[in-house]
């Protein structure tokens, strides 16, 4: 985390600098599953300064905003967040499809996103993962997009 250098130097007590983030979640429902050293070379094809430096995509060495974990069956992790957006599923008109592919999904992406977040690297993810892994996106708070 960046943090300006008013609040880097204020005294420990004064510091109250704190960066809101949302959870976006894409579950590969083909079959498959992908890797961080996949969605580098993804990110590279947009432009070669893109990296992911343990779980953080970069650019030019600067933190982009993006967290990125991979997570499949049988990890609780996914299984958590799986029963988390079939609850949302419970809300939205195509509840019945979303279950399903969460129910057959074996990866799941899953992005931890600043305010200050690299849209562009973003959207390539999401469209890279589109192409390549049929799924289901989930935005945070329960929006979907079905990709067939």
């Amino acid at each position: 985390m960046v943090v300006p250098p008013a609040v880097r130097c204020a005294p420990a007590d004064a510091r109250r600098y704190t960066v809101m983030s949302t959870y976006h979640r894409y579950s590969i429902a083909d079959g498959g599953n992908t890797s961080l050293d996949e969605l580098r070379e993804c990110l590279r094809d947009i432009d070669p300064l893109y990296d992911i430096d343990g779980d953080t995509v970069t650019f030019d060495g600067a933190e982009c905003g993006i967290i990125i974990d991979i997570a499949g069956r049988g990890d609780p992790i996914f299984n958590d967040d799986i029963n988390l957006l079939g609850r949302f599923a419970d809300n939205d008109p195509a509840g019945d499809e979303i279950r399903r592919r969460l129910d057959g999904s074996t990866c799941m992406v899953t992005t931890q996103v600043t305010a200050d977040c690299d849209g562009m690297a973003l959207d390539a993810l999401w469209e890279w993962l589109r192409v390549h892994k049929k799924g289901t996106l989930a935005y945070e708070g329960g929006s979907f997009r079905i990709d067939k």
